[in-house]
């Protein structure tokens, strides 16, 4: 099956791919449209929600802070916050333990999430809570400041807690990404979105991704696409959770964090941390997920899914390459559509 035909079957309107290779981009490419009643050809700089590949972009700031010295590691934060961070009543722990930013950024800081969220009564602990909280990009849509998120109002369903004894297991939690863009804007006094951009964003010369609510302006726009094919009410959602999964981007200026990690921290003269920082990030999967570590197989990636788009960033330091994938559809066959052309393209170019 073709590609396009394969886009059909899966109802996915367009998708913007981008392969590095030696340390330099090899060749990037769009194909489709950004939506099914809108005939715009999708291209390298077509701009796409990336959902949860924005928690590995928000790692590289969150650890730039760390390098810095204006967050620490491995120190309990709560003394760094300005909200109360309570024990849910189902939690087996007393909440004593300490909560940190390592914690936060491998998912096992204790916080509310997969596998730790309450059901509706309260009475027991479901699957789910990975993600953020979103809503339809509509007028009169209800958009929840940071505060609202994590007390459980403005149509929030769950307040952020803790849930579990903190390093007792791993549970995806956008929840414990909604506390370090909290930590990063005490740190900073300023807020997430515009901090990254001045800080990370705009010196590594990606010059229109942005972590902002707003769409930004004078781009290229991919419109989102449920699972039959329908573009979302408003085109897409809002995602009012920057770190976990605000950021949008093209496939070209993705690409860019490809140089970052495996250069080191530093791309074209600029350093976002240090290079022992990068190595600590990739050796303890500090926001970033990864396999084969020291071996020529080596690999890291974050994928992202969020209603109406698909997303993969995966790096291969052995060949100082890797890929970006961006979809503008939710695939009628789930995440495979975006599994299946991930394959296809280390394979084409033997990264694996």
């Amino acid at each position: 099956m073709s590609l396009a035909d394969r886009m059909r079957w899966s109802r996915v309107p367009g998708l913007s791919v981008m392969i590095h290779d030696e340390g330099q981009p090899l060749w990037t490419e769009g194909f489709g449209v950004v939506a099914f009643d809108e005939g715009s050809a999708i291209t390298p700089d077509t701009v796409f929600q990336v959902a949860s590949v924005s928690k590995l972009v928000s790692a590289l700031g969150i650890l730039r802070l760390v390098a810095l010295g204006q967050l620490p590691l491995d120190a309990d934060i709560r003394d760094l916050i300005a909200y109360d961070l309570p024990v849910h009543p189902l939690a087996n722990c007393d909440g004593r333990d300490p909560i940190t930013v390592r914690g936060l950024l491998t998912h096992r800081a204790g916080i509310i999430g997969r596998g730790t969220t309450p059901d509706r009564k309260g009475t027991r602990f479901v699957k789910g809570g990975g993600g953020s909280h979103r809503v339809p990009d509509v007028p009169g849509s209800l958009v929840p400041r940071l505060e609202e998120s994590w007390r459980g109002e403005a149509g929030v369903r769950h307040r952020v807690c803790i849930t579990h004894a903190p390093n007792t297991k791993k549970s995806y939690s956008g929840a414990g990404y909604l506390i370090l863009q909290h930590l990063a804007e005490q740190a900073t006094g300023q807020a997430f979105g515009p901090w990254m951009e001045a800080n990370v964003l705009r010196p590594l010369g990606m010059a229109n991704a942005t972590f902002s609510l707003e769409a930004p302006r004078n781009v290229h726009l991919a419109h989102g696409h449920d699972l039959k094919g329908r573009p979302l009410p408003g085109r897409r959602e809002l995602i009012p959770w920057s770190t976990a999964g605000g950021l949008q981007v093209s496939a070209r200026e993705l690409g860019t964090i490809i140089s970052v990690i495996n250069g080191g921290g530093t791309h074209n003269g600029f350093e976002v941390m240090p290079a022992d920082w990068m190595k600590a990030m990739l050796d303890h999967k500090l926001g970033v997920e990864g396999a084969r570590r020291g071996t020529r197989r080596e690999r890291w990636y974050h994928g992202g899914t969020v209603k109406g788009f698909r997303a993969m960033l995966m790096g291969f330091p052995a060949r100082s390459g890797g890929l970006v994938l961006c979809t503008n559809g939710a695939a009628a066959d789930g995440v495979k559509f975006r599994g299946d052309v991930v394959k296809a393209l280390v394979a084409a170019h033997r990264f694996g």
